[in-house]
């Protein structure tokens, strides 16, 4: 009797130790065995946040080294989550594991384990001036597929996928992996074939490129015509020939010649939307990608100029002459104040594959794009 008492109590000493500083799930000594001794451990099991249903039931009294099946989720549930499994957590990571129903654990220890719930995300989608077959909204389990829908129609334009407000591009029907809340905008290319032109400004001689997107007609190339206030970028005239010229915003507005103008914000708006875009004054979808050029632009930023409107990174000039970006970025200034210091741009970048609206100091320099009246 001295003996097993003697072991008993240097094990709950040696335990209640351990749980102090919790190190292990020290479990109860079977006082029975008078052998090594048998330790008994309880498995629990928590909802962790559920709303509803309850956990399944603590198994008490589990002996070292035997194996229990784990459960499914039972009635459990949280509103917005879906049951995914079981984890356990502790202070070491290789005592952090994760277990489905059906899964078999060899007990070594006490331990809790703890639902695991995956957000349930809604997909949205924005038809874009869609005229027919609005999609309606998806949920989806994270980490679940959603093939994208495809029949859309919009008067007058060829429903192209789906985009982003970065601009991802994904093709109707293709796989999406839900990963968050989101919406997914419509691309719409223009049905009317691009036409392509020249013009010669008379002024200088000088042959450009003109495209017509939907109902607009664009010079395909950056203004090229020296006036006050404007630059080659770094005062080459090899990047005047490849770029263009950069005009600070009170020589941009004089600068087209005859029958062109400096388009407006409202006219970059209906560039975007021509070229698959979101019709605001902000992000404009996937109109970048189809707008750049397919060479040019740095790090294989390239553009698939769908619409033949080659838009090239001619970077900018700071109101202090300092030059920057060029082969990073593309410029080009609207015909709108912003207040009396900034005017409206819009820009493109090697990064992003849609068209962003800022607006900068007139003092700096940007291209220009020419539209005709």
């Amino acid at each position: 009797m001295h003996i097993r008492g003697e072991k008993l109590f240097k094990w709950r000493y040696v335990c209640a130790a351990l749980a102090l500083f919790n190190l292990y799930g020290c479990g109860v000594l079977d006082p029975t065995d008078y052998g090594v001794g048998t330790r008994y451990f309880t498995i629990t099991f928590d909802g962790n946040g559920n709303t509803s249903g309850s956990a399944p039931a603590s198994i008490a009294r589990v002996a070292e080294g035997s194996t229990i099946t784990l459960p499914g989720q039972g009635n459990l549930a949280r509103t917005n989550y879906t049951f995914g499994w079981w984890r356990t957590t502790g202070r070491y990571s290789s005592e952090t594991a994760d277990y489905y129903p059906g899964d078999s654990y060899s007990v070594k220890r006490s331990l809790t384990f703890y639902a695991k719930w995956l957000p349930i995300y809604t997909v949205q989608f924005n038809g874009n001036g869609v005229t027919n077959g609005v999609p309606t909204a998806v949920q989806a389990d994270s980490g679940k597929s959603i093939t994208l829908p495809a029949a859309l129609t919009r008067s007058g334009y060829n429903f192209s996928g789906w985009s982003t407000i970065g601009s991802v591009n994904y093709p109707a029907n293709s796989s999406y992996t839900v990963t968050n809340n989101i919406t997914l905008y419509a691309k719409w290319m223009t049905s009317a074939s691009v036409i392509s032109g020249t013009f010669t400004d008379t002024r200088n001689s000088q042959t450009y490129r003109t495209v017509k997107i939907g109902n607009q007609t664009w010079m395909a190339e950056n203004l090229n015509y020296s006036i006050g206030n404007s630059w080659c970028y770094g005062g080459s005239t090899d990047s005047c020939s490849k770029y263009g010229r950069l005009y600070d915003w009170t020589a941009a507005n004089t600068a087209c010649p005859s029958g062109w103008h400096l388009p407006t914000r409202e006219e970059w708006v209906e560039l975007a939307i021509s070229a698959g875009g979101i019709g605001t004054y902000g992000t404009n979808g996937a109109a970048g990608m189809v707008l750049k050029s397919k060479s040019g632009w740095y790090n294989n930023g390239n553009g698939t100029d769908d619409f033949q409107f080659s838009a090239l990174p001619g970077g900018s000039r700071s109101s202090n002459g300092y030059f920057n970006n060029a082969g990073n970025s593309g410029i080009w200034w609207t015909a709108a104040e912003y207040d009396g210091s900034n005017a409206y741009y819009r820009g493109m970048n090697y990064y992003y594959d849609y068209v962003y609206e800022s607006n900068g100091i007139k003092g700096n320099a940007y291209s220009v794009r020419c539209l005709q009246n």
